[in-house]
């Protein structure tokens, strides 16, 4: 059972993945939809949610990769934090490779002053965005839960 769930975890970050590209491709230079109409709400002073990040990451993505699977192969608790901790961790993934493979914003931009559209953290000598340590933490306590 460990390879299926291995499987279907290593699934959902290649989806990410060719995700990001599209993602970066259709962004440009300038992340987080910055010159793309769309609604914007407010998070914090210098934090804002689009309307586009909101349908993609809260409604598409949860639909197709957690709740479709279940309505064709039928519901399971397991298979559902086995799906929601692959897709935390997918998050983390999709975000970073958004850098690594946008041909306008070299990688030598996901830094906090390049990359101001979302809060940072230090860790040590680095600098990660919060919500990555915010979603590893939740993604990898899934992941201990379902192997015990």
């Amino acid at each position: 059972m460990l390879s299926k769930h291995l499987e279907i975890f290593l699934l959902i970050q290649a989806i990410m993945v060719f995700f990001a590209y599209s993602e970066a491709v259709l962004e440009g230079e300038e992340g987080w939809a910055k010159n793309r109409k769309c609604w914007r709400f407010m998070i914090s002073r210098n934090h804002d949610y689009t309307s586009y990040h909101i349908i993609t990451y809260f409604v598409v993505f949860p639909l197709a990769i957690i709740v479709l699977p279940q309505l064709l192969v039928g519901f399971s608790w397991n298979m559902t934090w086995l799906l929601f901790g692959s897709y935390l961790i997918g998050t983390i993934l999709e975000d970073f490779m958004w850098f690594v493979l946008n041909p306008a914003r070299p990688f030598s931009k996901w830094n906090p002053i390049d990359a101001y559209w979302y809060p940072w953290m230090r860790i040590g000598k680095i600098s990660v965005p919060i919500a990555y340590v915010v979603k590893a933490i939740a993604g990898i306590g899934i992941f201990i839960y379902l192997v015990k």
